[in-house]
């Protein structure tokens, strides 16, 4: 059976007790917030190399574009000089 006497005292011990190791559970869970939020904020080298290395390979297909779309000029141009002649 349960001493009712004792209660008070029991609880009065149990309180510090469940207390400190609230303390010690918020404590570890907000390390390891702020942590994952620092890795967060933290830029991903494998993603900045790999944007830097999408950006290189636009900027090649613009040139290749850019240059098809000259040799087509002079190839318009030459078409439209053709009928001239004649």
């Amino acid at each position: 059976m349960i001493n009712w006497e004792a209660l008070p005292e029991i609880v009065a011990a149990l309180i510090p007790i469940v207390a400190i190791i609230g303390a010690f559970t918020y404590a570890i869970m907000r390390s390891e917030h702020k942590t994952k939020v620092a890795m967060a904020r933290t830029p991903d080298d494998r993603l900045n190399r790999l944007s830097e290395e999408n950006l290189m390979i636009n900027r090649q297909i613009y040139a290749r574009l850019e240059a098809i779309e000259q040799r087509l000029a002079g190839i318009e141009k030459s078409l439209k000089e053709i009928p001239q002649q004649m």
